[in-house]
C-alpha cells in the first residue's frame, strides 16, 4: 500500500509532475485518424482519377483528402453525431488547402496552419494554451507524417503490392497516424494526488460536523504533503509522506464509516420511535379487548428496546465524532512537528527518536483507537488488516477513476 501511497512526484524535474490520462480515449483517437485518414485518401485518389483520368492522384488532393477524413473521424467519437463530423470535416478541409497553397515555398509553415485547424478537434474543450500546444505539436506531426505518405506515393512502395487506390489509402493512413499524435498534450496533466482526490469527493457531501472534519484534515494534510515535497527527496521524506497519506486516508475511511451510521439512525429517527410508543400506548390503553392490548404492548416493548439501541448507536458515534476531532488535532501537531524540524538540525526529520516520527505514531495508534470504537459502534471488523485492505480498495478505485494505474 505505501508503494500506491507514495506514488506522487518525488522529484526528477517537471517531466516527473506529468502523467497520461485516458489511454483508452487517445487510442481510439488515434486509430480513428488512421482510418479517417486511409478513407479520404483513397476517396481523393478515386474521385482525381476519374476527373483527371490518371493513373496517379496529384499530392495535394491527398492531403486535402486525408486531412478531411481524420478531423471529420476524430470529431465524430463519442456518438457526437454528423454535424460534430461535419464541422470538424471542415477543419479539416480547411487545413488540407491552406496547406496545399503554402507547400511550394514554405512547406514547414503550412504543416502549422494544417496543426492548428487540427487543434480545435484535437484538443476540444480544452484551455485556449494547451490548445496552441496541439496546434504547434500538430504541426510538426504534421509535416513529418506528410513528408512520410509522400515518399511512399512517389517512389510507388506499395504500389507494387496492393493496387494504386489501396497504396494511396495506406500512405494517407501513415500521415493520419501522426495526425493523431498531436493529440498527445491534452492527455497530459500534472499526476493527481488519488489521497486529494478521495477527499474532493467526500467533501461534495456537505453534512455539518464530518464535513468540517474532512476539510481541515484536508486542508493539513496538503499542507504536511507539500512541506515534505519541497524537501530533498530522500528515502526518509518518501516515507513520511507514504505514513501520512495513510493516515489521512483512515481519517476519510472512518469519517465514510461516520456517515453510514448517520444515515442508518436517519432511517429510524428516536423522536419518530417515541412518538410511535406513545401512540400505541394510547391504543393500549384505549382498546378494551385483551388480546389487541397484549399486543399492543408487545410492540410497545420492541420499539422500546429499538429505541435503546438507536440512543446506544447514536451516544457511540458521538464518541467516534469526538475522537475523530482528536485525530485531526494530532494531524496538526504532525505538521507543527514538520515546521519545528524545518528550523531545527536535520536529525529531527528522521531516526526513531524523532519528534515528528513520535507524533505520526502517536497518531497512528489514536487512529487505531477510534477504528476500536467504530467496529463497537458500526458492527465492523476492527482488524488492522481488514482495514488496510479496505483503505487499499479505496485508494485503487479513486487511481482508476482519474485514469491512473494504481501500484499497490
Amino acid at each position: 500500500m505505501e508503494k500506491a501511497l507514495t506514488k506522487q512526484s518525488t522529484g526528477g524535474g517537471a517531466l516527473s509532475t506529468l502523467g497520461f490520462s485516458d489511454h483508452t480515449t487517445f487510442q481510439m483517437n488515434v486509430g480513428r485518424s488512421v482510418l479517417g485518414a486511409s478513407a479520404g485518401a483513397l476517396i481523393a485518389d478515386m474521385a482525381a482519377r476519374m476527373v483527371a483520368g490518371t493513373g496517379t492522384a496529384p499530392f495535394s488532393a491527398v492531403v486535402i483528402g486525408l486531412a478531411t477524413g481524420a478531423l471529420a473521424a476524430v470529431a465524430s467519437r463519442g456518438g457526437r453525431g454528423w454535424l460534430s463530423a461535419a464541422m470538424g470535416g471542415a477543419l479539416g478541409l480547411a487545413g488540407g488547402i491552406l496547406h496545399t497553397l503554402s507547400t511550394p515555398a514554405f512547406p514547414w509553415f503550412g504543416a502549422l496552419l494544417l496543426g492548428f485547424a487540427a487543434a480545435p478537434v484535437l484538443a476540444r474543450g480544452e484551455s485556449p494554451t494547451k490548445m496552441a500546444v496541439t496546434g504547434a505539436m500538430t504541426g510538426c506531426l504534421a509535416y513529418f507524417g506528410l513528408y512520410v505518405a509522400s515518399v511512399l506515393q512517389a517512389k510507388g512502395i506499395l504500389g507494387s503490392v496492393v493496387p494504386g487506390p489501396l497504396a494511396t489509402a495506406l500512405a494517407g493512413g501513415a500521415a493520419g497516424l501522426f495526425l493523431g499524435l498531436g493529440a498527445t498534450p491534452k492527455h497530459l496533466a500534472a499526476k493527481k494526488d488519488p489521497v486529494e482526490l478521495a477527499y474532493k469527493r467526500a467533501l461534495m457531501v456537505k453534512d455539518t460536523e464530518i464535513h468540517e472534519i474532512l476539510e481541515r484534515s484536508m486542508r493539513l494534510y496538503l499542507m504536511v504533503r507539500d512541506d515534505l515535497a519541497a524537501r530533498a527527496t530522500t528515502g526518509t521524506e518518501r516515507e513520511l509522506r507514504g505514513r501520512v497519506s495513510e493516515l489521512a486516508m483512515r481519517i476519510l475511511h472512518i469519517a465514510h464509516q461516520c456517515r453510514t451510521i448517520q444515515s442508518d439512525l436517519g432511517a429510524a429517527p428516536a423522536s419518530e420511535l417515541e412518538e410511535r410508543i406513545d401512540n400505541l400506548r394510547s391504543k393500549a390503553a384505549a382498546t378494551s379487548d385483551k388480546a389487541a392490548r397484549a399486543t399492543f404492548l408487545a410492540t410497545v416493548e420492541s420499539l422500546e428496546a429499538q429505541k435503546a439501541s438507536v440512543d446506544s448507536i447514536a451516544r457511540g458515534l458521538e464518541r467516534v465524532l469526538a475522537r475523530l476531532h482528536a485525530n485531526v488535532a494530532l494531524l496538526d501537531k504532525v505538521r507543527f512537528s514538520l515546521v519545528h524540524a524545518r528550523s531545527a538540525s536535520a536529525e529531527l526529520m528522521g531516526g526513531d527518536a524523532s519528534p515528528l516520527i513520535d507524533t505520526i505514531d502517536e497518531l497512528s495508534k489514536e487512529l487505531d483507537a477510534t477504528s476500536q470504537a467504530v467496529g463497537e459502534v458500526f458492527g465492523a471488523d476492527s482488524d488492522p488488516t481488514s482495514v488496510s485492505m479496505t483503505i487499499e480498495g479505496d485508494m485503487a478505485k479513486v487511481m482508476l477513476d482519474s485514469g491512473e494505474e494504481p501500484e499497490l
